[in-house]
Order: structure tokens, then C-alpha cells, then sequence
């Protein structure tokens, strides 16, 4: 037995969750089709909160690994990394050492507030850029 009320199709009166057939009408048939639609349910909605689980867990690694960080983090070793200034704009830039500025290949950045890594290219690691 689920332990819920179920209504009889035929009649339409909610009946007992510890009674199989119907208190008015005797109707057996939609007992017994609620408990299998229910079992079915149930089974579905295990399986679909499994799913979003993966895809949570999923979702969540990759909000970590893509989060913006206060660029006063961000590597000073050369790495390339995604950069973000208070202009609104994204760019591929990595600190020169030399200048002692965020930079891309052939000019400087200036205001930039926010980074985060780059990632593998297809085929290669993040310093193949340059």
C-alpha cells in the first residue's frame, strides 16, 4: 500500500489508502492501476533526481573551475589567461614582466579586474598561444 488516498475513477470518491477497492462503488481495477502509475512514478523521479544530480555535481565543477577571480590572484608567471577589464571587454593576456602590465601580443591592458584560466587549446596545452 502507498499510504495515500486515491480517488476511484469510476465514482470519484477519495477512498482509504489501506482499502483496495472502492467504499461506494467496489471498483478494483483503478487501486490497482494508481499503485502501478505510482510505482512507475516514483521509479522516474528517482531516476530523474539521479540524472540532476550528475548534472548538478557537473554544473557546479564547472562554475569553479570557470569562476571570475579578483585579478590581485591571478598568476604573474607568464601563463595566458582570460582577462576582463572595467570596460566590458574579454581578452587572451598574460603579465609582462618587463612592462609590469596585463598584456596581449603587441599592446598593453590597462584596467583589467578580473581573470580566469584559459583551459587547454584542442590538441595541446594552454601555452601553445604564444
Amino acid at each position: 500500500m502507498s499510504g495515500e488516498n486515491w480517488r476511484c475513477l469510476a465514482c470519484g470518491i477519495m477512498n482509504n489508502p489501506l482499502s483496495t477497492t472502492c467504499c461506494i462503488c467496489g471498483n478494483v481495477d483503478d487501486f490497482l492501476a494508481l499503485q502501478n502509475e505510482n510505482a512507475t512514478l516514483r521509479q522516474q523521479l528517482a531516476e530523474a533526481r539521479e540524472k540532476n544530480s550528475t548534472i548538478a555535481m557537473v554544473f557546479n565543477r564547472l562554475l569553479e573551475e570557470t569562476k571570475w577571480q579578483p585579478i590581485e590572484t591571478a598568476p604573474k608567471d607568464g601563463t595566458w589567461l582570460v582577462v576582463f577589464t572595467a570596460l566590458g571587454s574579454c581578452f587572451i593576456a598574460r603579465w609582462n614582466q618587463r612592462h609590469e602590465e596585463w598584456a596581449v601580443p603587441g599592446s598593453g591592458l590597462a584596467n583589467v579586474i578580473y581573470w580566469k584560466p584559459l583551459g587547454p587549446f584542442p590538441g595541446g596545452e594552454a601555452d601553445h598561444a604564444g
